[in-house]
């Protein structure tokens, strides 16, 4: 999906980064490959808004969201995470599969957040 609205996403993340001593590359084709969880959210706002629709903007939210949780685990209290319990995860897990059916590339998109760590 970003890959192929390289264009769209070089207006917005200009530049370069250097990923060895000799080696640069633009920021854009590092986030396209390597897509930062910290990047993830601007990426599907610009493609949502130009090129996907909002869909790819809400799933992307949820698959950060179980991201997050991988880390924090369940929180009763509702203070370091957003899941008080496992049914509230396993709701944000279809939907981002049933969202996934309406456009295969969706759903390889917002599961990209739960495996990159």
């Amino acid at each position: 999906m970003a890959a192929n609205s390289r264009n769209e996403l070089a207006s917005e993340f200009k530049g370069f980064v250097r990923l060895r001593e000799r080696i640069r590359v633009e920021t854009v084709d590092f986030i396209i490959a390597i897509m930062p969880t910290a990047r993830m959210k601007k990426v599907a706002m610009i493609l949502g808004g130009r090129k996907y629709g909002n869909d790819v903007v809400l799933l992307t939210e949820l698959a950060l969201d179980i991201h997050e949780f991988q880390y924090n685990g369940l929180d009763r209290e509702g203070v370091l995470s957003r899941y008080l319990d496992l049914d509230m995860v396993k709701q944000d897990i279809t939907t981002i599969i049933e969202g996934g059916q309406e456009g295969p590339i969706l759903i390889h998109w917002t599961l990209n957040a739960l495996i990159r760590h």
